[in-house]
């Protein structure tokens, strides 16, 4: 589950009133095997979200949804220019739109701090819950 390089996750972040907002989008898991990258186009309410409050979940399933991963920690804007896993990122994106220019995209990097783990395979028991502070 964790272990993809790519993959559809499930984005959660909060506005000005507190209000929690989540929404899928298309991850590449960094170099450093934890920390995740999006891009997005620069005009969207996630982007305001995140500019306001950095602080972002993200929700990672397995198979049928028997395993699931709750990452919270902190989203930060990326210059696409630093590395090449960015940087393929934002011209996936703009191969996949016409018109589209490089400054009409933004690169966010999500970086965990803590990781909680629920195994939902013996539903007959309690569902253990793990987590792990990074």
């Amino acid at each position: 589950m964790l272990k993809e390089r790519k993959g559809i996750v499930m984005v959660l972040t909060v506005d000005k009133f507190s209000m929690p907002h989540g929404r899928y989008m298309d991850c590449t898991r960094g170099d450093d095997n934890l920390s995740l990258y999006f891009a997005t186009f620069v005009n969207t309410e996630k982007v305001e979200q995140l500019k306001n409050n950095p602080n972002a979940e993200v929700v990672v399933t397995g198979k049928n949804f028997v395993e699931t991963a709750n990452l919270s920690g902190v989203m930060n804007f990326y210059d696409a220019e630093k590395d090449k896993i960015a940087a393929g990122k934002k011209s996936f994106l703009i191969s996949r739109f016409p018109g589209l220019r490089p400054e009409d995209i933004v690169i966010l990097k999500f970086t965990p701090k803590a990781i909680k783990y629920l195994d939902q395979k013996a539903p007959l028991r309690p569902l253990p819950i793990y987590k792990v502070v990074l």
